[in-house]
């Protein structure tokens, strides 16, 4: 082999060497940014919990309140009953009407809550398991790399070995 034709070798090898190092750097920065990916999707998966838990938290309290302003009211209907038991049947038929209207609007509340708490909850579970598949990809693509990576390593280190056998035997 001549010294030109070990030249050119060896400039063919640098330039493969130079090739893979940028290919490995890319592979990195594809990693990088599908952990930034990963921690967003988690961040917005956290957001999305704590909205969701507020917004339980609030209907709770909201029904709760309307719960004790109808218990309040309730029995102020009472009071009025026994303080007025020598009123008419037509006003006792309207009190009677008042608490069942408030019973029904009750029930509808509960009934509204019961579907804000079930649609949540659809809710969460549809960005949990969107957070889990993406976890699952994030965890393929770092795979992936991974056996890219090896793969150039070896590559690489027998590149290495076969240019150290080339100068042991120029050396020679």
């Amino acid at each position: 082999m001549t010294d030109e034709e070990l030249r050119q070798l060896i400039e063919s090898n640098a330039r493969a060497i130079q090739g893979n190092s940028e290919g490995l750097a890319e592979l990195r920065r594809d990693r990088e940014a599908s952990r930034r990916d990963s921690e967003a999707a988690n961040q917005q998966l956290r957001e999305s919990i704590e909205a969701s838990r507020r917004d339980s938290e609030a209907a709770d309290l909201r029904l709760r309140e309307s719960i004790e302003e109808g218990r309040q009211r309730s029995e102020a209907a009472d009071q009025r009953l026994r303080e007025s038991i020598e009123a008419t049947h037509q006003h006792i038929r309207e009190s009677i009407d008042d608490t069942i209207s408030l019973v029904a609007n009750l029930a509808q509340q509960l009934d509204e809550s019961d579907q804000k708490r079930q649609e949540n909850e659809e809710r969460f579970n549809i960005l949990l398991a969107e957070a889990r598949a993406d976890r699952q990809r994030s965890d393929e693509r770092a795979a992936a790399n991974e056996t890219e990576r090896r793969a150039f390593q070896q590559i690489v280190q027998t590149l290495l070995a076969e240019i150290n056998r080339i100068w042991q035997r120029l050396a020679s």
